[in-house]
């Protein structure tokens, strides 16, 4: 995955080699940061007090924040919440009057919960769909790592989101696809986008190539 700071962003394409300008590396290696620190935590919370709303909007606003040190802080407060928080994470995953930072941050906590966080898959499926590419990085990670093998409710909005994928998608594009394979034959409906992505050779060479596994792991078969 750390080739990913191979991408381009801002221009009309990407690339999976190249030069890029230091925003662009520093933004995609930062976002890596924050999906990597919540899936190594990815445990069973353990039982403690459930924070109130303000509460959980400051640790969903560190978590998707600049700061490491309140990052890792905010993931370890994540760590301790009972089961009960995915529901309000949920609710600020979902309430448009959030800013995106906040909506960001409570999806990478609900990919942390595991099972417990299920259940709100079609919320973070349709939480990839928006103008906040945080968010919908967000999303997506926390997808990849929730979701089963014959989750196919969710099938639709991701084949919907990668088909008018922005030119310049990255850790997005790549997480969407890992769920999609993971979902496997119960998202055939899928192979089309998937194949047409693994030819695009506008797209990084890791998402041409995840794109392959998913087609595999679906099952060519499978396609009409």
């Amino acid at each position: 995955m750390a080739r990913f700071v191979g991408i381009r962003r801002g221009g009309s394409g990407t690339s999976g080699g190249g030069d890029v300008d230091g925003e662009s590396t520093v933004r995609v290696v930062t976002t890596l940061f924050r999906v990597a620190l919540c899936i190594a935590l990815s445990v069973t919370a353990l039982a403690s007090e459930l924070p109130d709303t303000q509460q959980l909007r400051a640790l969903c606003r560190d978590v998707e924040g600049p700061d490491r040190r309140r990052q890792q802080k905010a993931v370890g407060s994540l760590r301790q919440l009972p089961p009960g928080a995915v529901a309000s994470l949920a609710a600020l995953l979902n309430s448009e009057s959030e800013d995106s930072e906040i909506r960001a941050g409570a999806a990478i906590a609900l990919g942390t919960f595991g099972a417990p966080a299920r259940r709100y898959v079609p919320d973070l499926a349709k939480a990839l769909d928006g103008d906040s590419i945080p968010l919908s990085q967000a999303a997506a990670g926390a997808l990849s790592g929730l979701v089963n093998r014959g989750d196919a409710a969710v099938v639709p909005d991701l084949v919907k989101w990668l088909v008018k994928r922005r030119p310049d998608c990255s850790f997005e594009c790549f997480w969407a696809i890992t769920a999609l394979g993971k979902i496997g034959p119960s998202a055939r409906s899928a192979l089309p986008v998937l194949r047409q992505i693994a030819k695009d050779g506008r797209m990084p060479s890791d998402i041409q190539a995840e794109a392959r596994a998913s087609v595999k792991k679906i099952g060519a078969r499978a396609s009409p």
